[in-house]
């Protein structure tokens, strides 16, 4: 009886250690917002600014950058930014990444876009830990104001 004692409690220790062990790292996982931004005959906008509004705080883009590079903010080709939505003007410690709402505007003329996106959420160590981040990709088609 007392080894079977001495046994279970093994188990019990050895299961509260895996358990204290186990970290939610998110070691890898990057949320963004990736935009590929188009004219209304589907060739790509190579000048044009934008906002993101995340938890009620708005924050501005422009591609090509006026400012030095910005590392939450990457132009890349003709018509496409990544926005690293974890850093994007933060001043908190935490954020939610439910809806999203964003509006693009073309710099030369009178084309725009608005829309709200909903990003999905990334499982990087397992569903225990939660989304420790999201990302969504959008195809933006500007139209005439």
């Amino acid at each position: 009886m007392r080894e079977r004692a001495v046994l279970v409690m093994a188990v019990c220790l050895v299961g509260l250690f895996v358990a204290s062990c186990r970290q939610c790292t998110q070691r890898g996982c990057k949320s963004f917002l990736f935009l590929e931004v188009r004219s209304p005959d589907g060739g790509l906008v190579e000048a044009f600014r934008g906002t993101v509004t995340i938890d009620g705080k708005e924050a501005t883009f422009e591609c090509p950058p006026r400012a030095p590079d910005d590392p939450t903010r990457t132009c890349g080709d003709a018509g496409s930014i990544e926005l690293d939505l974890n850093l994007i003007d933060r001043a908190e410690t935490s954020r939610s990444l439910g809806s999203i709402s964003v509006s693009v505007n073309a710099l030369d003329g009178g084309l725009s876009w608005s829309s709200t996106v909903m990003p999905m959420g990334q499982y990087v160590n397992g569903e225990a830990c939660g989304p420790g981040c999201v990302a969504h990709a959008e195809r933006v088609v500007l139209e005439p104001r």
